[in-house]
């Protein structure tokens, strides 16, 4: 199962499983990072669980600082 889909660039799919092994975690957010210093504008339509459970090593990388402007592309909501 593809987890985040960029074939129909820049629409990004991204289905989020219920459940993320911690051996997947690092990859999944490589492939997330990948397209954030693309540093392009794209679409991100997610679908799925809103946080997988039993995830932990997931749950703790995707709340990394480094991601922490990505809804605003960077830019302050003001």
């Amino acid at each position: 199962m593809t987890i985040i889909d960029a074939s129909a660039w820049p629409v990004v799919r991204w289905t989020m499983p219920a459940v993320i092994p911690g051996e997947e975690a690092d990859e999944l957010l490589g492939a997330f990072d990948a397209l954030l210093t693309r540093g392009e504008r794209f679409v991100l339509i997610f679908d799925g669980v809103e946080r997988p459970e039993q995830s932990s090593r997931f749950n703790r990388l995707y709340k990394g600082p480094h991601r922490a402007g990505f809804a605003t592309g960077g830019r302050s909501s003001r």
